[in-house]
């Protein structure tokens, strides 16, 4: 609430001096130019109230018991107007209010003049409208159009009238160059338009152009070290001053108290802190930086995050899925069960003399489990794999023997595509978990928002712009081993070397380019990032066994980014030209899914898996 107030209190301030500034243009019987400030303020919206009483305060400064009441009336008949629309705004019957609150100054009679400064406030009522938006409510925060610049220019002129008339015109000069060197600093050469709208009021009140040419001078000697030094700028446009003093016949009267004002007010400029400086610059100039493609490129991986994570899951609820088919699928083991029972049922529990082979435990599920196992592995159970025990203490073995091969007849084919679907259900869903874990790293890395940062983006400019590097736009963004530097130049100026050595200087660490790509046919974009501690240089030697011109062992020497490296060596294969495309075949796949981002474990099981498959 405190600061509410005190940001109300130094609007109305800033108000009051405007009013005081432009009352001062007033000639006898006329009305002011602070008419149409008042008009601009309540057609954007100011208080009414407040309004009307920070004018009547500026009208005592140069009190005039006639002129006040007249001003009084003036804006009086404003104010009510736009109490009157305060649910909208008026439009072109405005200029039929203006005219109105314009009658009290023809009290003695209307003449020539008086019309032609009635025709002047109704333009600049208009005119005022467009500025006070920019100058108080937007505040040079986003790009002005050619009508903004023109009102506001225009606005600020009359302003500088009111200066000269109240302060004179040497102090005038000297806030000139303060605001000369302030938009060196914030708008680089439009400075140049900056410095031809403030020596306009001097040439008016001087009737001459020569303020325009010295003005200009003071802008193009200051955009030339200004990126460099804010003390060497306001230094080499003190000595412009002083030489044009001397060397040209440009300034018929000159006092040391003139130089001593523009001296102060150039360095105060050089002087203010930094800090200071730079929050003024970006507060008001926010639509200089460049937010929409950062926001953009934010925006983008957000979404690619969260459709990575769709897909993530996607895969997992597929291996869930698989899991799950496996559990309803019949296993080796529980065929194997299955024949067993049936035996038993068949011919164990039909027997005549089960009785006897129950009291004597026999036979045991770990017998009946092995005559099971070796039926389904060799496709049929014969005498010779019934044991002697077997034979001694069954006397219906050969019944035996037929419901066995009956039932391993039966599940044969199921063994097979159990075993089948096992290794490939397996392979399955490795490649699934790889996957999904592949795109969770994806997506988590995609959902962090990307820092930028303007500062090292400014000091790099700097820094290329003092080596001669003549570039288009830079980013730097990213946060540790993940920061990216990114610079946009024309292909002719492009030298790698001297580029890693000027990126390096700047940002206080060693950089190496990533990647280089080729955004036009005159333009590239050069991708940097943070040079690893330690690198790696590879080499090898391979020999083929028995002088054979094919070894069966392959090799992978890859680099899966900065300072992570995959070195394989594929062995066990044996020799020859099979060995070594099974061996090649593995390797590829190992590069394969290395590229992809797969964890290690996962990379081996997989490869084994499918090699076996």
């Amino acid at each position: 609430m405190k600061k509410i107030k005190t940001e109300k209190i130094k609007l109305y301030f800033i108000i009051l001096v405007v009013f005081t500034l432009l009352s001062f243009s007033k000639k006898s019987g006329y009305s002011s130019l602070a008419l149409p400030a008042l008009v601009g303020l309540c057609y954007n919206g100011f208080p009414l109230l407040g309004l009307f009483i920070t004018y009547q305060l500026a009208n005592l400064v140069c009190f005039n018991l006639l002129s006040c009441m007249l001003e009084l009336a003036s804006s009086a008949i404003i104010v009510i107007v736009f109490f009157i629309y305060k649910k909208r705004k008026p439009k072109l019957e405005l200029a039929l209010y203006v005219v109105l609150s314009l009658l009290p100054f023809l009290y003695n009679g209307i003449t020539l003049n008086k019309a032609v400064y009635i025709l002047i406030n109704l333009l600049l009522c208009f005119i005022s409208v467009v500025a006070i938006k920019v100058l108080f409510i937007n505040k040079f925060r986003y790009a002005l159009t050619i009508d903004e610049v023109f009102s506001a220019s225009i606005f600020i002129c009359i302003i500088s009238l009111g200066i000269i008339s109240f302060l004179t015109a040497p102090i005038y000069k000297a806030i000139a160059i303060f605001f000369i060197l302030f938009s060196l600093y914030t708008l680089d050469t439009y400075a140049l338009l900056c410095a031809c709208v403030l020596a306009f009021p001097l040439c008016y009140t001087t009737h001459s152009i020569e303020p325009i040419g010295i003005f200009m001078l003071y802008a193009i000697v200051g955009l030339t070290t200004i990126k460099y030094s804010r003390f060497l700028s306001s230094i080499l446009i003190i000595f412009t001053e002083v030489s044009i003093y001397y060397l040209t016949n440009i300034y018929t009267t000159y006092s040391y108290l003139q130089l001593t004002f523009f001296i102060i007010s150039a360095f105060i400029f050089a002087f203010l802190p930094k800090n200071y400086m730079q929050n003024i610059k970006e507060k008001v100039f926010k639509f200089k930086e460049k937010k929409l493609p950062k926001l953009a490129i934010n925006r983008m991986r957000t979404t690619i995050s969260a459709n990575l994570f769709e897909v993530s899951c996607a895969l997992s609820d597929m291996q869930e899925s698989i899991s799950n088919i496996k559990k309803i699928t019949l296993t080796e083991e529980q065929i194997k069960n299955n024949v067993i029972k049936k035996v038993v049922e068949e011919v164990c529990l039909t027997c005549p003399l089960k009785n006897t082979c129950q009291h004597k435990k026999f036979p045991s599920y770990e017998l009946l489990f092995k005559l099971a196992s070796i039926g389904l592995a060799r496709g049929k159970l014969t005498l010779i794999d019934l044991p002697i025990e077997f034979t001694k203490n069954c006397s219906f073995f050969s019944n035996i023997l037929y419901s066995y091969n009956q039932q391993i007849s039966f599940y044969n084919e199921a063994v097979k595509q159990s075993r089948t679907f096992v290794e490939e259900t397996e392979l399955l869903s490795l490649q699934t978990q790889s996957l999904s874990g592949v795109l969770k790293e994806f997506a988590s890395s995609y959902s962090r928002t990307l820092p930028f940062y303007n500062e090292q983006e400014k000091l790099l400019a700097k820094h290329l712009h003092k080596n001669g590097i003549v570039f288009s736009e830079i980013m730097v963004f990213g946060e540790d081993k993940d920061l990216e530097i990114n610079v946009v130049l024309e292909k002719s100026e492009y030298d790698s070397k001297n580029l890693v050595k000027v990126i390096s200087n700047a940002l206080g660490f060693n950089v190496i380019p990533e990647k280089v790509v080729l955004v036009s046919v005159t333009f590239v974009s050069v991708c940097y990032k943070k040079a690893p501690n330690l690198d790696a240089v590879f080499g090898l030697s391979q020999r083929a066994k028995n002088n054979s011109n094919i070894c069966g062992d392959t090799h992978s020497l890859l680099k899966l980014g900065i300072g992570k490296f995959v070195v394989a060596i594929n062995d066990g294969m044996g020799s020859g030209e099979c060995a070594n495309k099974i061996s090649a075949l593995s390797t590829n796949l190992i590069e394969s899914f290395y590229k992809a981002g797969l964890d290690t474990q996962l990379v081996l099981k997989t490869v084994n898996k499918i090699l076996s498959v």
